[in-house]
């Protein structure tokens, strides 16, 4: 999930309509609004897409993780216990991490955290309600939307670089392309692509709301999923090349493997591989609609939750390897650490660690659903949101 839901809101939306799409014109390939589906054999995924990363040395510079697909660089605490703890006035959108150790994190208070890697907060930022996961930028640049329907570029010391008044909500976290456009898309359906200098590109429109967080290829296409039930795939000069329909809405952000293929999920209950000319490879089904967003593992194991309450692996083949279930609903997204951990939060208020094989390493409670996703940083700390309003900082535990 690119952006971030409260509990009353993520349960309101377990199901979006589908509408249909007045002003796109199909420009590639002559593809059927619903997409095509392939006889081709499914071909292997290993991990994703190294274009449009942040700051190289940044552990967790926005959504996903360094290479946007939720595998970190780095391994989490092998036993947990929280090192602190920061109160908000609301609930937490997933957070970013800085080079200096610097967690970047949205509130439902308005506000835009800076909170030290020992749990001080630098500044808050009044930005009317941050959803969606900080991205950071090469030179620091903090980039982030808003429920107020800004879009900032923030200095990492607080000061605004720019803003831009899209007029609807920004509940998608931001891409960074290597040349240094943002993209994001916005609850007026559009997707923007944004010059460092806060300038609009282009914008294409989709036909609803747009939360996901869009991915970036290698050849500089972009992906982005739609609540109207459609992937999107769109060039760098903004024309969009093909679209792939699902059953039902989507919130589910894209990633991408290292073949090109595109993983996502949808509110009709699969998780799809699609390949990079718009082509289904696979689908495999959940028991309930899903909000999370995959992470590829090292091995190319696909990790995604679903409402269900399970956490789910699938191979880069689309063979369920297994499913783990977790008190509640699973809208929070996994990031996976290089020895193959699995981190991912749950509605019944727990942070899980699941082994490459599926089993529950160990849990950690919060006081409150947790709908962000963990973000790994040094010292093997996890640092995530919970709906009690609390940032936590998750280490090692001591001997």
């Amino acid at each position: 999930m690119g952006q971030r839901l409260t509990p009353l809101r993520a349960r309101r939306l377990a199901t979006i309509p589908m509408i249909s799409l007045v002003s796109l014109l199909l420009v590639v390939g002559g593809l059927s609004p619903g997409g095509c589906q392939s006889g081709r054999r499914p071909s292997s995924a290993r991990a994703g897409s190294s274009a449009g990363v942040g700051p190289a040395a940044a552990p967790w510079p926005g959504f996903r993780g360094p290479h946007y697909n939720g595998l970190s660089l780095l391994n989490g605490p092998a036993e947990p216990a929280v090192v602190w703890s920061v109160k908000t006035n609301g609930g937490q959108s997933s957070p970013a991490i800085a080079s200096d150790g610097t967690v970047y994190v949205g509130s439902y208070d308005s506000g835009l955290y800076a909170v030290t890697p020992q749990g001080k907060i630098k500044w808050r930022l009044d930005a009317g309600g941050v959803y969606s996961c900080p991205t950071l930028a090469q030179d620091g640049t903090v980039y982030v939307g808003s429920m107020s329907g800004v879009f900032y570029a923030v200095t990492p010391r607080g000061d605004i670089k720019w803003k831009l008044e899209i007029g609807r909500a920004i509940e998608s976290s931001a891409t960074i392309g290597s040349d240094g456009t943002v993209y994001f898309g916005s609850n007026d359906y559009d997707v923007y692509a944004v010059t460092p200098e806060g300038r609009i590109r282009w914008k294409v429109q989709t036909g609803r709301w747009i939360y996901a967080c869009p991915a970036r290829g290698k050849d500089g296409t972009i992906y982005v999923t739609s609540a109207d039930g459609f992937l999107y795939a769109i060039t760098s000069l903004g024309q969009v090349k093909w679209r792939f329909g699902t059953g039902k809405g989507i919130q589910s952000s894209p990633v991408i493997g290292s073949d090109g293929t595109i993983y996502f999920a949808s509110q009709d209950r699969f998780i799809y591989a699609v390949t990079p000319e718009g082509r289904l490879r696979w689908r495999v089904e959940t028991g309930a609609f899903v909000k999370s967003s995959p992470a590829i593992g090292p091995d190319g194991t696909v990790y995604v939750g679903s409402a269900d309450k399970c956490l789910y692996a699938v191979s880069g083949q689309g063979r369920l390897r297994w499913k783990v279930r977790t008190g509640d609903q699973v809208f929070s997204s996994p990031a996976v650490a290089p020895d193959g951990t699995v981190y991912v939060g749950s509605f019944d208020g727990n942070v899980y660690a699941v082994t490459p094989r599926g089993q529950i390493k160990w849990r950690f409670k919060t006081g409150g659903p947790v709908l962000s996703s963990p973000a790994i940083g040094p010292d093997r700390t996890i640092y995530v949101g919970s709906d009690d309003g609390r940032l936590y900082a998750i280490g090692e535990k001591s001997p």
